[in-house]
């Protein structure tokens, strides 16, 4: 009886393979708490033709799906850099994205203009927090007078330093930037016509949806909450999967050896 109880020397790798399947199940898990997909920052209209003198406006969208228990998020900041030399940015509204889905909520935030470092820095809270906001709707709006000298250009609006939290979490969602373009006097000659839509800006293992799927959460019912944002998958889902379908052919093959 002892020795048939007893547990072979030999077993003993696959007890150690199936413990650090175990913790890597755990470890996985972590980031899909912490924050389920991304936050995309889009400067709204991306192409802009403007004279010199003209005075324009951008929109900051942003777009939020919330996590897999329709958590939004309550708080964003980002820098949005542009040329001093030829566009001087003279106001920035805050926009109602961060309220999205309660009338009660309301946007707490400030802004900053340095304009001889051309950059525009934004910084929100929603209050009170709730479930936090959803959808895709404007975050902030900037003004911009173009210089009156100003030659033919094309000048990026480049978001920067973006950043967006769940309610639900202390850790930053990873943040998608699409930047803009301002085409001065129909734009420099070398420009090469490029759409500017920010697609090879993409991190590596973040899938953007078109921009059909986009939008259609702007208009919805409910203060631009959307209802699919729970159909989400989950991060890492399918490492899961095979981590889990690894620990019960090992545990089968356990099994075997002590018939």
């Amino acid at each position: 009886m002892s020795e048939q109880s007893r547990l072979p020397s030999s077993v003993l790798p696959l007890v150690v393979v199936i413990v650090l399947s175990c913790l890597a199940v755990g470890l996985l898990a972590t980031p899909a708490l912490a924050g389920d997909g991304a936050t995309i920052f889009e400067v709204h209209p991306d192409e802009v033709d403007a004279d010199a003198g003209e005075t324009i406006t951008v929109d900051i969208i942003v777009n939020e799906h919330g996590d897999l228990h329709a958590n939004g998020i309550d708080a964003l900041s980002f820098d949005l850099e542009y040329d001093a030399d030829v566009l001087t940015a003279t106001e920035v509204e805050h926009g109602s994205m961060l309220a999205a889905g309660d009338d009660d909520a309301t946007v707490d935030g400030m802004t900053d203009i340095d304009d001889d470092a051309g950059v525009v820095t934004v910084s929100q809270q929603r209050e009170p927090s709730g479930d936090g906001a959803r959808g895709r709707e404007s975050a902030a709006t900037v003004t911009f007078e173009i210089d009156d000298d100003a030659e033919p250009a094309s000048e990026p609006l480049e978001i920067v330093d973006a950043s967006a939290t769940l309610v639900s979490s202390d850790y930053p969602q990873t943040a998608v930037e699409f930047d803009g373009t301002v085409h001065v006097e129909g734009g420099d000659e070398t420009d090469d016509g490029e759409s500017g839509d920010g697609v090879d800006d993409v991190p590596d293992g973040v899938t953007i949806a078109d921009d059909a799927d986009i939008d259609s959460s702007a208009d919805d019912g409910g203060g631009g909450q959307t209802e699919s944002a729970g159909e989400d998958p989950v991060p890492g889902f399918a490492v899961g999967a095979a981590v889990v379908t690894l620990l019960a052919t090992l545990l089968v093959i356990a099994s075997r050896r002590f018939q």
